[in-house]
C-alpha cells in the first residue's frame, strides 16, 4: 500500500535536480558530496553518499527532468560498475518498460515522479508554455520602501534556488510578512544571477535594498545567492489577506510561481 508521507520541501518544485537531490536525502538519507562529478571522461549529476552501519556507500546519480529510455540507465550502470562507486542511483520524470527491467535486474536504484509524489505529498509540477510567468515573493516593509525609493534597476535578494527559472517580463509581487499581510507592490523582471555572496554583492550591491552590512548578515550561511533584476518597480492599491483568500493559497504567498490567472488578478491593482 502506497502512503504520502508528505514531508515540507523549500526549494524551487520545478527544479528537478534540487527535487532528486532532496528525495534522495529524504528518502535515503544520502549526503551529498560533489555536483556534477567526472567519473570515467563522462560527468554525471551527483555524488551521494549513504552510512549503512560502519560502512559508507556511494552513489553515482544521474537525474532527468523526462521520460528515459535504456541507453542512459546502462550508461550510468556501466561507468557505475568500472568506478569506485558502489551503487547506481537515476531519478527521472518515468521510464521506459525496457529501462525499468534493466534497472531492476542489473540493480541500478530508479525513482520516477510516482515515487517523488509519495514523499512530496503532491506531484512534481512540470513546466508548460504560458505556465509560470512571475512569483509572489516576501519582503518586509522597511525593505520595500527603501527600493521604491531606490527606484530601477532594482534587486531583490533570495538566499535559495526558488526564482532562478524568473524570465524577462515576468513580474514580481511583493507581499509585505510585517507589519501587515499584503501584496503592496510589483516589479517587472529584466534577467536573474545566480552567484557567491561576494560575486553578487560586487555586481550588484548598488541596487540593493540592503547595506553591505546587512546584506553579509543575511548571506552568511548561504553557498549561493540569486538576484533578481527589476526594471520597473512600483505600488499598487494594496490586495489584502481577505482577497488574497479567493486566490492564492497561504502556503503560496511567498516563494511560489504564478500562472496567468493569478498574475491578471494581481496587475489589474496597478
Amino acid at each position: 500500500m502506497s502512503t504520502t508521507i508528505n514531508l515540507e520541501y523549500f526549494g524551487d518544485l520545478f527544479d528537478w535536480e534540487e527535487l532528486g537531490e532532496w528525495f534522495l536525502a529524504v528518502d535515503l538519507n544520502a549526503k551529498k558530496i560533489k555536483d556534477h562529478p567526472i567519473v570515467l571522461d563522462r560527468s554525471f549529476d551527483r555524488h551521494m553518499q549513504v552510512v549503512l552501519g560502519m560502512k559508507k556507500l556511494d552513489l553515482l546519480v544521474e537525474i532527468k527532468d523526462q521520460k528515459v529510455d535504456l541507453d542512459p540507465v546502462e550508461v550510468l550502470h556501466k561507468k557505475c560498475t568500472e568506478s569506485t562507486y558502489h551503487l547506481p542511483v537515476f531519478v527521472a520524470r518515468e521510464f521506459s518498460v525496457r529501462a525499468e527491467n534493466y534497472a531492476n535486474n542489473h540493480g541500478v536504484i530508479a525513482i520516477n515522479a510516482d515515487e517523488i509524489a509519495r514523499i512530496l505529498g503532491q506531484d512534481p509540477p512540470k513546466f508548460s508554455e504560458g505556465q509560470a510567468v512571475g512569483m509572489i515573493v516576501g519582503i518586509k516593509l522597511e525593505y520595500l520602501e527603501k527600493l521604491l525609493e531606490k527606484g530601477t534597476p532594482a534587486i531583490y535578494i533570495k538566499g535559495g534556488p526558488v526564482g532562478k527559472y524568473l524570465e524577462k517580463g515576468h513580474i514580481l509581487a511583493f507581499y509585505l510578512t510585517s507589519p501587515d499581510k499584503k501584496i503592496a507592490a510589483l516589479g517587472k523582471v529584466s534577467s536573474t544571477k545566480i552567484g557567491s555572496p561576494s560575486e553578487i554583492w560586487e555586481s550588484h550591491g548598488d541596487m540593493m535594498a540592503f547595506s553591505k552590512d546587512e546584506f553579509f548578515r543575511f548571506s552568511k550561511m548561504k553557498r549561493n545567492i540569486l538576484a533578481i533584476e527589476l526594471s520597473e518597480i512600483w505600488g499598487i492599491t494594496s490586495i489584502e489577506e481577505k482577497e488574497l483568500d479567493e486566490f492564492v493559497p497561504q502556503k503560496d504567498r511567498v516563494g511560489s510561481y504564478i500562472d496567468q490567472s493569478v498574475r491578471d488578478r494581481i496587475v489589474d491593482r496597478s
